[in-house]
């Protein structure tokens, strides 16, 4: 009889997990599958996009037009409630774009630089708008048409993810006067900023997977660049 009863006995686990594999009798906590998606975006664009999620369009136009820098004001058009959209993204066709730092709801160009340009505004839900401005005709210093070359170095590196270069005129004999008027600044990549507090001097964002030439060309053409 004992022999039985142990044989009953080591039965017992067999057959309990015969039942779990079928199905049959759950052995423990059920586990819950989820179907949901979810999407890792991240919190800050998240919120930046969301605040402009109501922009409808975007208006410029020239504002302080007597003034030695022409600017550009990007005016934000909303369909609904507004909750404080950043200003947008500042590009151009000309090197001598300079942003406002302390509004950076404006660009422009310094009235020195002569000719066309064009100005795009993208705001941060890529609603976009673009304006061309007459710098008027550009004054042809007779101090600028005898500089020989530029002078390209890199004055400051800062922790602010920024490279700041400067740009000196180069002259091979003597000098009448300075030529005061900016070189047009331009970049391997994109992201290349005139100083508003010195047009001789740009910054870019640093990147250090890639190496970046950056180009200062002076009114008479002459140029001169660094590489980093």
């Amino acid at each position: 009889m004992s022999t039985k009863i142990n044989r009953f006995l080591a039965l017992i686990p067999a057959v309990a997990f015969m039942a779990a594999c079928s199905g049959v009798a759950p052995t423990g906590p059920s586990q819950i599958t989820s179907n949901d998606s979810y999407d890792a975006v991240s919190g800050e664009a998240s919120a930046m996009t969301s605040s402009c999620v109501n922009l409808g369009r975007i208006s410029l136009n020239v504002v302080e037009p007597a003034g030695t820098i022409l600017w550009v004001k990007a005016t934000y058009h909303f369909t609904g409630p507004s909750l404080g959209c950043p200003a947008p993204r500042w590009t151009s066709n000309r090197g001598e774009m300079i942003v406002d730092k302390t509004n950076p709801m404006r660009a422009g160009f310094p009235r020195e630089a002569g000719g066309k340009a064009t100005l795009t505004a993208t705001a941060p839900n890529r609603v976009t708008q673009s304006i061309a401005v007459d710098l008027g005709t550009p004054r042809a210093a007779d101090s600028c048409k005898d500089i020989s070359g530029v002078a390209v170095k890199v004055v400051r590196q800062t922790m602010s993810n920024d490279v700041f270069v400067e740009a000196v005129y180069l002259h091979v004999g003597p000098v009448i006067g300075v030529c005061t008027l900016s070189p047009a600044w331009t970049a391997s990549r994109r992201g290349i900023t005139v100083d508003p507090t010195d047009s001789f001097r740009a910054y870019i964002a640093r990147r250090t997977d890639i190496r970046t030439t950056v180009t200062a060309t002076a009114p008479n053409g002459r140029s001169g660049q660094v590489t980093f």
